[in-house]
C-alpha cells in the first residue's frame, strides 16, 4: 500500500512538475543522505542480529544514533551556502537547510520499532506505515497541483518522517534514554558498518554525483527520474520484503546447510519475480515512459532501458548484503565495497565524454558485474 501510494505519487508528480524540479530535490536528497552516512552506525542490524537486547543495548544504540546526527546536522545547517555555491543553485541553500531537519526527526524516533522488527511484530509498523505514506501523499499532491513546485516533495519528506517520530511512542512503551553504557560493545559492530555505509552510498550514488557535475539540473531530473522507475521495483517490493531476513538468517547462521538453503530459496524466488520486470524495462522502455510520466519525458527512453540492468541487481544485491549482515561479516563488506567503488570510478571517470544514455548503460553493465563477484564471494 506504502509502495502504491509512492508510485502515483511519482505519477503525478511528473505531470505537475518539471525535470528541473525533480533536479533539484535530487540534489538536495544526494547531499542529505551523504551526511546521514557519517551517521549510520548499524543501529538496526546490530540490535536485529544480537542474540539477546537488553534496555541498556537499546538506549545506547538511539543514543549515539541521537549524538551522532545532531553533530551531522549542525555540519549541514553550517555547510549549506557552500554547497548551494558549489552546485551553482541558490535556491539550493534553503532546501538543504530545510531538508537537514529530517535527520533529527530519524535520529529521535522510539528505538523500541527495532524490538518490534526483532519480534516480527510487523502489523503496528503495517499501519503506522500506511499513515505514513497516506499523510504525506495527502500533503504533496496538494502543495504539487496548487503550486506547482518542487517544495511539495521536500515538505512530504517531512511529514513522512514526523509521522513517524510521533507514532513510534504510541505503538511501543519503550521510552529511550541517553546512555553510553554498552558503547565499546557496539562500537566493535558498528565501526565497520559506518565505514561500509559511507561507502556503500559513494558507490551506490556515484552515478548521481558525476551526472550532477557533468550534465545540467534539467539532465540530472531525466536521469534521477528514470533511475528511481529503475530501481522502484528493488526499493519498493524487494527491500521492504528483505526486513524480516537478517532475524531469520542469524538463527541458522551456525548451519551452513540450513544457511544454504534459505540463500538459495530466496535468491530463486527473487529471481523469478524481478527478472521479467528487467526484460520488460529493456524492450518496452517507450510505454512505460508515457504511462508513468507523460510526453515531456519522451527523450528519455534510452536512458530507462539502460538502467534497467539495475532492477536485478539492485534486488539480488540487497539480498546478498543482507546474508553478510547476518553472518556478522560487516568488515569483508566493508572491504567488498571499497574495491567496487574503485572499479567503478575508474570505469566511469574512463568513459570520454559520453552521453547519458551510455553512462547509464555502462553504470547497469558495472553492477551486474559486481553483484555476481559478490555471490561468488559468499
Amino acid at each position: 500500500i506504502q509502495r502504491g501510494l509512492g508510485l502515483i505519487s511519482t505519477l503525478v508528480l511528473a505531470r505537475l512538475l518539471t525535470p528541473e524540479d525533480f533536479g533539484i530535490v535530487a540534489i538536495a536528497t544526494l547531499i542529505l543522505y551523504f551526511f546521514e552516512k557519517f551517521t549510520n552506525t548499524g543501529t538496526n542490524v546490530y540490535i536485529l542480529q544480537k542474540d539477546s537486547v537488553s534496555d541498556a543495548d537499546l538506549n545506547t544504540a538511539w543514543t549515539l544514533d541521537v549524538l551522532l546526527k545532531l553533530l551531522v546536522w549542525l555540519v549541514l545547517i553550517i555547510s549549506a551556502p557552500w554547497l548551494a555555491e558549489f552546485y551553482d543553485n541558490p535556491k539550493l541553500e534553503s532546501v538543504v537547510v530545510v531538508f537537514s531537519f529530517i535527520l533529527l526527526i530519524r535520529g529521535f524516533t522510539n528505538p523500541g520499532l527495532l524490538l518490534l522488527r526483532k519480534h516480527f511484530q510487523y502489523q503496528k509498523i503495517f499501519t503506522v506505515s500506511v499513515w505514513q505514506k497516506f499523510l504525506s501523499f495527502i500533503v504533496v499532491i496538494t502543495i504539487a497541483y496548487l503550486y506547482q513546485t518542487y517544495w511539495a516533495m521536500i515538505i512530504g519528506e517531512l511529514v513522512f518522517f514526523s509521522v513517524l517520530l510521533i507514532a513510534s511512542y504510541i505503538i511501543h512503551q519503550h521510552r529511550p534514554k541517553f546512555t553510553l553504557a554498552e558503547v565499546g560493545e557496539q562500537w566493535q559492530f558498528s565501526k565497520w558498518v559506518l565505514g561500509k555505509g559511507f561507502v556503500g552510498f559513494i558507490k551506490g550514488q556515484l552515478d548521481t554525483l558525476l551526472v550532477s557535475k557533468l550534465f545540467p539540473a534539467a539532465e540530472l531530473g531525466k536521469y534521477h527520474v528514470n533511475r528511481h522507475i529503475a530501481t522502484m521495483p528493488s526499493q519498493q517490493i524487494i527491500i521492504p520484503a528483505l526486513e524480516p531476513i537478517i532475524s531469520a538468517l542469524s538463527k541458522s547462521k551456525t548451519d551452513n546447510h540450513a544457511f544454504a538453503y534459505q540463500f538459495n530459496l530466496c535468491l530463486f524466488t527473487f529471481a523469478l519475480a524481478i527478472f521479467p520486470i528487467s526484460a520488460f524495462m529493456w524492450f518496452f522502455p517507450q510505454q512505460i515512459v508515457l504511462v508513468l510520466l507523460g510526453e515531456q519525458w519522451q527523450d528519455t527512453y534510452g536512458i530507462l532501458a539502460a538502467l534497467s540492468l539495475l532492477v536485478s541487481a539492485f534486488a539480488i544485491g540487497q539480498l546478498v548484503n543482507k546474508c553478510f549482515l547476518a553472518l556478522g561479516k560487516t568488515k569483508a563488506l566493508f572491504f567488498y565495497d571499497i574495491v567496487s567503488l574503485v572499479i567503478l570510478v575508474a570505469t566511469l571517470l574512463s568513459l570520454a565524454s559520453p552521453s547519458l544514455e551510455t553512462f547509464a548503460l555502462v553504470r547497469g553493465g558495472m553492477e551486474v558485474v559486481l553483484v555476481v563477484l559478490l555471490i561468488v564471494w559468499l
